[in-house]
């Protein structure tokens, strides 16, 4: 299992609530998008993931991560 702090662009500051819960809920919608995935948000794989769908999971993370963070730069 994973786990990360996540902080204001180029600082050491945490983000505030708002925009984590934002995060978790926009993971959450990709996930439930997805007819094969349960709707949960984790960094847990199992340890039969494929190669395909973690480099699906972390572009996923990425394409959020980088919305936030152009939200935060507001």
């Amino acid at each position: 299992m994973l786990g990360m702090d996540l902080v204001v662009p180029g600082t050491r500051t945490l983000l505030d609530k708002k925009i984590t819960r934002w995060i978790f809920d926009t993971l959450l919608a990709a996930r439930r998008d997805r007819d094969d995935l349960q709707p949960e948000v984790r960094i847990n794989p199992p340890l039969v993931i494929s190669e395909e769908q973690a480099m699906e999971a972390l572009a996923t993370m990425k394409a959020v991560l980088e919305e936030a963070s152009a939200r935060v730069r507001r």
